[in-house]
């Protein structure tokens, strides 16, 4: 094959490749978020599990519930959060045309950028995640009453977030976002896996283990987006320290009060074993996703948002590959 012919061979394969991600992208809004949903879902289920296993004794899940629950339960939460991502694209599409190729690039493949803010295709495609959504919440026979009101949520405070000029209350309506989503998680496998726990297990569970895991999530999309550099945070050492004892006085408080007359010191190992785990699983793909990213891209990348996705993939790979490990192990424990 002369060199003309490898490049025509090229062009036509990323061809291909662009229009199969516009697919997905339709399907999925954006397949990136998607796959960091699942990524980061799969931390705060297995957080939970862990901590209601640990504190509680309950564990009577198979390892095929678990990795039915695992994928379902960020499949249907995508769906019901999408709407927040076509808000946002829709009010930034002015602003994101105008970027540069090399920063254009991961937004092009977004069906809002993509169809030039076509509002009847943003209606059609909205519509057609909230009836996915639904189908798997019935599929799940989860209580759909309670999640009807989440879409007016979700689509008010991603309006009100795209629309702030303040970029402290910005980020604040971001936590509000996150922290919803982890709770309607934490819901769902409630009710999947563990039935009627105690309503003041799960404001254990958001207390001390849900804010904390937010807070890291908006640190860390504040650091991503360029809006706090990583040098002011080591700055702040001694302030994060003080947060840091604050929010553990905060949880040891929460957790002796509320829980140790009847369970004693095993919410406190419960929450700990959850905070060590979920620890190793966030800092596990920072560390190997780009020693794999390397070894399957040996001739280099085609588009950058390509190497984004396969980022994700393997951060999914390992996560859930890790998770089931731990549900595999917590099966002969308990």
């Amino acid at each position: 094959m002369n060199r003309e012919s490898t490049t025509n061979y090229l062009n036509n394969y990323r061809i291909k490749l662009d229009r199969s991600i516009i697919c997905i992208n339709i399907i999925l809004y954006r397949a990136d978020a998607f796959l960091n949903t699942l990524y980061d879902l799969t931390i705060v289920l297995i957080g939970i599990i862990l901590f209601l296993s640990r504190a509680m004794y309950v564990m009577h899940t198979s390892l095929g519930q678990f990795l039915e629950y695992f994928l379902l339960i960020p499949f249907y939460i995508h769906f019901l959060y999408a709407i927040v991502y076509v808000v946002n694209d829709y009010v930034d599409y002015e602003k994101v045309i105008h970027y540069p190729l090399e920063k254009f690039i991961y937004y092009i493949y977004r069906p809002t950028i993509f169809f030039n803010k076509s509002l009847v295709i943003l209606i059609c495609l909205n519509s057609l995640y909230i009836f996915l959504g639904f189908v798997l919440i019935e599929f799940l026979k989860l209580p759909i009453i309670i999640h009807i009101p989440l879409i007016p949520f979700f689509a008010i405070i991603s309006l009100l977030r795209s629309r702030c000029a303040n970029t402290n209350l910005r980020h604040m309506l971001f936590s509000l976002l996150r922290l919803m989503k982890y709770l309607c998680a934490a819901i769902a496998l409630e009710s999947l896996l563990f039935q009627n726990i105690p309503q003041y297990s799960f404001f254990i569970i958001l207390i001390a283990f849900l804010v904390p895991y937010t807070i890291y999530r908006t640190v860390e999309y504040m650091i991503l987006s360029k809006d706090l550099s990583f040098d002011y945070v080591k700055a702040l050492k001694g302030k994060i320290r003080a947060l840091i004892l604050l929010i553990i006085g905060i949880i040891l408080s929460t957790l002796t009060f509320s829980y140790y007359y009847e369970h004693g010191f095993n919410s406190i190992r419960g929450i700990l074993l959850a905070y060590i785990t979920c620890s190793f699983l966030t800092m596990g793909p920072y560390l190997l996703s780009p020693l794999l990213i390397k070894k399957l891209l040996r001739h280099g990348s085609i588009n950058d948002y390509y190497t984004l996705l396969l980022k994700r993939l393997v951060d999914v790979f390992l996560t859930l590959l890790f998770a089931t490990s731990i549900v595999h192990i917590l099966k002969f424990i308990y």
